[in-house]
């Protein structure tokens, strides 16, 4: 095992010395990334593989016994791209979203779960903010392509 990693890393630095002297078979060891990501997507699809459906069946199971959606777990403190897609959300879809979150607080303060009822009218894998983080980010990531000040800055509270 520690031979393979010596052999690896004395390829990759003479990969990096020489690169007229690469040989076809090495070069075409570094174009399997796409098909690695394509491979690791397919990975986790619940479609192509049986383990992520389950995981999602008990995800789901376990978010309408409380009343969320997927999205509602994100944390606006922890990265400053979901507080700022919070922030460009319309007030109703907000207000949604807090009264969800109290409303699981308070079901698990008590040691309860929503009726049945209830729970088949869920929808956690409904999304609302994906749409917004994902031009959150391509926003920022212009504005670091371009050199310019990021619009908001971590602050300590």
């Amino acid at each position: 095992m520690k031979r393979r990693e010596e052999k690896r890393i004395a390829r990759q630095t003479s990969l990096k010395q020489a690169p007229e002297k690469v040989s076809e078979r090495e070069r075409e060891r570094g174009t399997d990334l796409p098909k690695m990501a394509s491979f690791l997507q397919s990975f986790i699809d619940p479609r192509k593989n049986w383990l992520a459906k389950q995981h999602m069946k008990t995800l789901s199971s376990r978010l309408r016994r409380y009343g969320l959606r997927y999205d509602d777990l994100y944390d606006p403190y922890y990265e400053l791209d979901i507080k700022e897609a919070l922030n460009r959300l319309p007030r109703e879809i907000i207000d949604a979203r807090n009264q969800r979150l109290k409303r699981a607080m308070d079901l698990s303060m008590k040691h309860a779960y929503l009726p049945e009822d209830l729970q088949a009218m869920q929808t956690p894998f409904r999304s609302y903010l994906q749409e917004m983080l994902a031009f959150v980010k391509r926003e920022r990531a212009e504005r670091e392509a371009l050199g310019a000040l990021p619009l908001y800055q971590r602050t300590i509270p």
